[in-house]
């Protein structure tokens, strides 16, 4: 008995240690494998100049002008479209998953499925990637033009590639420096800064009231951004508030309430805000006092 237990011991043992060294033997192939992947993109978010995602029906495309980047023509936020550039970069192909075509709908990268990603670099360099669904080692599937092979890389990037060109709008609406705002209006009645102190009418204001006032509207972001119907039932042809802002040149924007939902409107943006901002906002002369 004691033999069997023993020699059940031994192969026990060996099985472990046969286990281990097959571990390090596929993790040596698989670094040796990786260190010979293609890189996923070659240049990160300062030398890009456009991208753009088709997935299906939805194309957006991003655009660098002068500083400023847009989503199909809209003001866009960068960050949102670095943290698609920055994440690609820093990531690694670490296996080729499988080599038949036909296996692109098991992992979201057939045409109708995949973010094709096309991105354009500063100095006319292009790189082109489908990315598909998110592995279970917490990165996702990607593959190439003119390549077979379906990889994994080792970043998700799921939570980054919005269809909506919503998520990638600029939601600032105004972002001034306050200290640099010398005159505004309110309903058409003007505060004036004259040295230290803000006035209406010649006569003098809470300075700290006028303060936290402007450091709202100086730096007012919205919600989100009203949808057409939404933006028409805010019915801004009867505005609650009408605000002129002037730093360099006078600012206009309108803020309004409707149903408990609360817009403001600058240009012909419709945005939606909170309900806190807007309630700083909607004040009458006599509260300055």
């Amino acid at each position: 008995m004691k033999e069997k237990q023993l020699r059940q011991l031994i192969l026990g043992a060996i099985a472990i240690v046969i286990g281990i060294l097959l571990i390090l033997i596929l993790n040596s192939i698989r670094g040796k494998q990786q260190n010979s992947f293609r890189d996923t993109l070659s240049f990160k978010f300062d030398s890009v100049n456009s991208v753009e995602m088709i997935s299906g029906q939805s194309d957006l495309l991003f655009e660098q002008k002068n500083g400023v980047w847009s989503v199909n023509t809209l003001v866009a936020d960068p960050s949102r479209i670095q943290a698609i550039v920055n994440n690609l970069f820093d990531s690694k192909i670490v296996a080729i998953i499988s080599q038949n075509v036909n296996n692109y709908p098991l992992f979201n990268l057939d045409d109708v499925n995949a973010k094709h990603l096309i991105i354009k670099s500063t100095t006319g360099g292009n790189s082109e990637i489908f990315l598909g669904k998110a592995s279970v080692t917490s990165g996702m599937y990607a593959r190439f033009p003119n390549d077979k092979n379906i990889y994994e890389i080792n970043r998700d990037l799921t939570n980054f590639l919005a269809t909506d060109v919503n998520y990638y709008r600029n939601k600032g609406i105004l972002s001034l420096n306050p200290d640099n705002i010398k005159q505004f209006k309110i309903n058409g009645a003007e505060f004036i800064k004259n040295g230290n102190d803000w006035t209406l009418n010649s006569n003098k204001l809470s300075n700290q009231k006028v303060t936290d006032y402007l450091k709202t509207l100086s730096n007012l972001t919205a919600l989100s951004f009203a949808s057409d119907d939404m933006a028409k039932s805010a019915n801004f042809n009867d505005s609650d508030l009408k605000i002129e802002v002037t730093v360099d040149s006078p600012i206009s924007i309108e803020l309004n309430n409707s149903s408990d939902t609360y817009y403001a409107k600058r240009d012909s943006t419709v945005y939606l805000i909170s309900k806190d901002d807007y309630g700083s906002l909607n004040k009458k002369s006599e509260d300055f006092n």
